[in-house]
């Protein structure tokens, strides 16, 4: 008799201290009813009694009745810190499989309701379908790698006939690029005035020909004011002298190049065409007598005083109506 006892007593006391260090695996949702053509997510989530940190298992589904679309870790918190190797799945087969395989780092894992993985199904059609583990290890953070695993949970889902619609979370996912699509119109709208009336018509004709004549003149009066000084240092010494011809010969390039650049803006001015040629024309001849001014023998600050005079006839030119 007190062999027995020597020897049941222990027995009782490891059954016991096995069944308070459980941990077992387990879904959540483990029930519902969901749509065909539609979509729901379920967590495989841990409770344990015990600190653990490695935890392994694979779950399966029938395929013919739920396809996995994606299994998602970080996104939704996971208390795994290490992947040994990432989730993966397979739709493949009467029985598709999910599989997965982690660490928890010290001091572990200790706790109910941990999530693991999160799994999106989607419902291919009505009937009942069931998710179970067919392996799986959750072992303790003992130093000793002790599985501490106990029978894990199973989750049944009925699946309805479709409803005629989108929903879930794929309508959700389809309301957010909905509401991101209308964002990008409003801004739309409200640069090409449509909708809104901010920006008629003859606003951007306004605004196109006030641009054109803004690049133009900037164009104009600041490569003519590089122009003077280059024929002002240029013209007073022996050695650009010689080359007077080479410079009259660039000058005579930059005009046929201003006066290209104008045809192509003339284009899209349309009734200003002729206020702005003979704008243009006046600019041309003002410079053409600066530069001409400039090869004489006269003090820089008087050149450069008699270009400012010129580039400010040139600007009340463009903002009066010619006669």
């Amino acid at each position: 008799m007190k062999k027995f006892i020597r020897i049941v007593i222990p027995l009782v006391f490891l059954l016991f201290a096995f069944k308070a260090d459980a941990a077992h695996l387990f879904f959540s949702p483990s029930s519902g009813s969901f749509y065909t053509d539609e979509n729901f997510k379920v967590y495989v989530t841990l409770n344990s009694e015990t600190s653990v940190n490695a935890i392994q298992g694979i779950l399966n589904f029938p395929t013919q009745y739920l396809e996995v679309l994606a299994v998602y870790t970080e996104a939704d918190n996971s208390i795994i810190d290490l992947w040994v190797q990432r989730p993966s799945f397979s739709n493949a087969g009467a029985l598709g499989n999910v599989n997965f395989e982690g660490v928890v780092l010290n001091p572990g894992y200790l706790g109910t309701g941990g999530r693991i993985i999160g799994i999106l199904f989607r419902v291919k059609k009505e009937g009942t379908a069931t998710l179970n583990y067919t392996d799986f290890a959750i072992l303790a953070n003992d130093g000793l790698g002790t599985n501490v695993s106990s029978p894990n949970g199973i989750a049944t889902f009925t699946l309805l006939p479709s409803r005629g619609g989108v929903s879930g979370l794929e309508g959700e996912e389809i309301q957010q690029v909905k509401a991101k699509i209308k964002s990008v119109e409003e801004r739309v709208n409200v640069i090409t005035g449509k909708g809104t009336g901010v920006l008629t018509n003859w606003v951007k004709g306004v605004i196109l020909i006030f641009i054109g004549i803004t690049a133009i003149v900037l164009s104009l009066l600041v490569l003519g004011f590089g122009i003077i000084l280059i024929i002002f240092f240029f013209t007073h010494s022996r050695r650009a002298w010689k080359k007077r011809k080479v410079i009259q010969e660039k000058i005579r390039k930059f005009f046929k190049k201003v006066k290209k650049s104008v045809r192509l803006i003339l284009g899209f001015v349309g009734e200003a065409e002729e206020e702005l040629k003979s704008d243009i024309k006046f600019t041309g001849k003002q410079l053409k007598r600066t530069f001409r001014e400039a090869k004489d023998s006269i003090p820089l600050s008087k050149t450069i005083k008699d270009y400012f005079k010129s580039v400010i006839k040139i600007i009340k030119r463009f903002f009066t109506k010619n006669t």
